[in-house]
């Protein structure tokens, strides 16, 4: 009888023993195929959810609150010969007529017909004016469909931001009424999101036109995409190409009277990159602000507009060329309404934003330096920035500053000044004073003057173009579609996580494959002892036995392979229910790669030729003589030392936990789940030693 044919009857012969091996080797595979499988499934969702996200957009530049004119993309485009569209996103909030059902964190998209042409398949087409389209999940919130009718309303993002202290109280446009045209799903775009969310975000897309006409932003847009025919460098070397002034939200005019230039910008104050930019223009700065208060003693003139600015933008010598930061120049109406004279220290109160993002009110006190006739540069009204909720109104009982005014504080006399000079500073201040009370992350900055009799209108405005690039004002493309592709893959490795969380599964598996393994060796000790009776080597009987084991590991390996695949079906149900939480209630479906069986079904065979290997070797260290002798039966006898090692680790690891216990931190300190784990370990090791000496103690 041939090696390889002993071998086959072997395992014909002893099937019922070797049934218990291949299972215990299939158990094995299975839950590493399994928890390979998972990780794989959520990659492949991960890259799923990004494809939806992006569709075939590439490259995005996002403004957020800066709002460039939207011809900047056909410019871009117009260069490259690429996709490019221009996006006007806000948030807002999506309603039923009748009340019954709201969602809010509304994604409210102006787009164009060059938006749904990156959508992943399917194209939605053109929207008219009244239409909108909502993707799946807003549709399942609002319970709608096409046809249906939705109420919206957008936040309004005016020239300041939300919460900047002047920012008007009221944040919302009018409600804008929209029949469905379509529900968008993924394929049609419905999903699109530059943010790596695994839960589909609430989008409502309308024409663009009509939502720059209800925001009263027109022709502006604060987000671009561009498709996979541009790179990123090229992106913005074209973006550079196609910049114009106006894109930064910065205006240059010429003031009355035709002696200065005065620059701008929609958001009211001018960021520190935009006025770090233009440092170099040979302009000098403006800050303007709303005070609450100008007191001076027990007289106080409440609300009013003070400047602060760098003393060569002023053609009129109305500041002492010795100005300090801690002087105040004021003009008349107010040196009468406080009674007061140089040399008087009068006391500003005004709001700030503290770091923690709070209103909090603040003062400071300076010295009255000069008193000066509201004319001249102390009458110009345009020191006064387009406050949203100051600028329109033509009382002061209209205003809307967005701060908790009292205005039942307004006097008469503050009417009639309001009435007569609008927004005109009353106190004048250094620009360094100005900066260091009012000064925050919005800007230091409401205007820059420059001197029309210095530079003509078209050299400035070269000047400016050169200088405020978007690179230096925050604003290029972005590789969007990298990005996802890396947070795709650099996700929690959930295959890996699964794998350590059932090491005790695989192990169980192979201490199983391992015992069943040797037991039925045992069986055929007397097979065993005939062959090295009759001249067999050791190492060749041994050779022979793990020979079986392999074929069994290797046929149990690939069952388990089946069983993996049911085991990954398992855990993903449950990531789709009880724990939905761990995946952020995302959809995960599933998906496997052949590498992924391959390796599964390796590592279980190897494991459990490795279990086989090692539970074999103190088996055959014994004479041929004593296996032929011993049949069927093996006996394990411990010593009177071994069990009383056992009794010691008993008592030793028992001792531990209860210490640990003693000594244990409250509950809600970091080091109680480490702790909680660590007795765990000592209580399982003290049972398996006081097992272990029970056992030995019967034997």
């Amino acid at each position: 009888m041939t090696y390889w044919r002993l071998m086959v009857r072997g395992l014909e012969h002893y099937w019922r023993t070797h049934l218990g091996v291949l299972l215990g080797a299939a158990v094995g595979a299975a839950v590493i195929v399994g928890a390979l499988a998972v990780g794989d499934s959520i990659r492949a969702s991960l890259a799923r959810m990004a494809e939806a996200r992006l569709g075939q957009v590439r490259l995005a530049l996002v403004g957020n609150d800066r709002f460039f004119r939207d011809t900047l993309a056909s410019r871009v485009s117009g260069i490259e010969g690429t996709s490019v569209a221009a996006v006007l996103q806000v948030r807002g909030m999506a309603a039923r007529p009748d009340g019954t059902a709201f969602a809010g964190q509304v994604n409210v998209m102006g787009v164009d017909d060059v938006f749904w042409s990156f959508a992943p398949e399917a194209t939605i087409g053109h929207l008219a004016g009244d239409e909108v389209i909502v993707n799946e999940r807003l549709a399942t919130q609002l319970n709608i469909g096409v046809g249906d009718i939705i109420l919206l309303r957008v936040e309004d993002p005016g020239g300041l931001p939300r919460d900047f202290p002047l920012a008007p109280l009221s944040i919302l446009t009018p409600v804008l009424r929209a029949k469905v045209r379509a529900v968008a799903n993924d394929a049609a775009f419905g999903r699109f999101s530059l943010r790596a969310d695994q839960v589909s975000p609430y989008n409502a897309f309308v024409l663009r036109r009509e939502l720059q006409d209800r925001l009263k932003l027109k022709g502006r847009a604060n987000l671009m995409l561009a498709g996979n025919g541009i790179d990123v460098e090229r992106a913005n070397t074209v973006l550079a190409q196609s910049w114009q002034l106006s894109d930064a939200e910065i205006e240059l005019r010429l003031l009355p009277g035709g002696t200065q230039y005065d620059l701008s910008s929609r958001r009211v104050f001018i960021d520190a990159l935009t006025s770090a930019a233009i440092a170099d223009a040979g302009g000098r700065g403006v800050l303007t602000y709303f005070v609450n208060e100008l007191r001076l003693g027990d007289r106080a003139a409440p609300y009013s507009m003070v400047t602060a600015i760098e003393m060569g933008a002023v053609p009129e010598p109305i500041f002492p060329a010795d100005f300090g930061d801690d002087e105040i120049v004021i003009n008349r109406w107010l040196a009468d309404d406080l009674h007061a004279a140089e040399g008087d220290r009068i006391e500003l109160s005004y709001y700030v934003v503290s770091p923690s993002r709070q209103l909090s009110e603040a003062s400071a006190s300076f010295t009255v330096r000069r008193i000066v006739p509201i004319e001249g540069l102390a009458a110009d009204r345009d020191l006064m920035p387009a406050f949203p909720g100051l600028t329109d109104a033509e009382h002061c009982r209209e205003w809307d500053p967005g701060l908790p005014i009292d205005l039942k504080r307004v006097r008469p006399e503050d009417e009639q000044y309001w009435g007569q000079h609008r927004g005109t500073p009353k106190a004048f201040v250094t620009l360094a004073a100005g900066k260091r009370l009012w000064a925050s992350r919005f800007g230091d900055l409401t205007a820059v003057r420059f001197d029309a009799s210095d530079v003509s209108r078209e050299q400035l405005e070269q000047r400016l173009h050169r200088l405020v690039q978007p690179q230096t004002i925050g604003l290029a493309f972005q590789d969007v579609r990298a990005a996802a592709d890396r947070a795709a893959g650099t996700a929690v490795d959930f295959g890996r996580l699964f794998l350590a969380l059932s090491f005790f599964l695989v192990a169980a598996s192979l201490l199983l494959t391992g015992l069943l393994f040797v037991f039925g060796v045992e069986q055929r000790g007397r097979q065993l002892g005939v062959l090295l009776a009759v001249g067999w080597r050791p190492s060749r009987v041994k050779f022979l036995l793990m020979s079986e084991g392999a074929v069994l590991a290797i046929v149990g390996s690939t069952i388990g392979c089946v069983g993996g695949v049911l085991y990954a079906k398992v855990l993903l149900l449950a990531l789709s229910t009880v724990w939905s939480g761990a995946v952020a209630h995302a959809s995960v479906t599933f998906h496997v790669e052949p590498a992924t069986l391959a390796i599964g079904a390796a590592s279980g065979a190897v494991l459990s030729v490795i279990a086989m290997f090692l539970t074999l070797g103190r088996l055959m260290r014994r004479p041929a003589w004593q296996l032929v002798a011993s049949g069927v039966e093996s006996r394990v006898m411990l010593g009177r030392q071994h069990r009383c090692w056992s009794a010691f680790g008993a008592g030793l690891f028992g001792v531990t936990a209860l210490v640990m216990l003693l000594v244990a931190p409250p509950a809600t300190s970091r080091g109680a789940a480490g702790l909680f784990f660590g007795v765990g370990v000592m209580v399982l090791v003290a049972s398996l030693c006081a097992l272990n000496a029970g056992l030995s103690h019967c034997s």
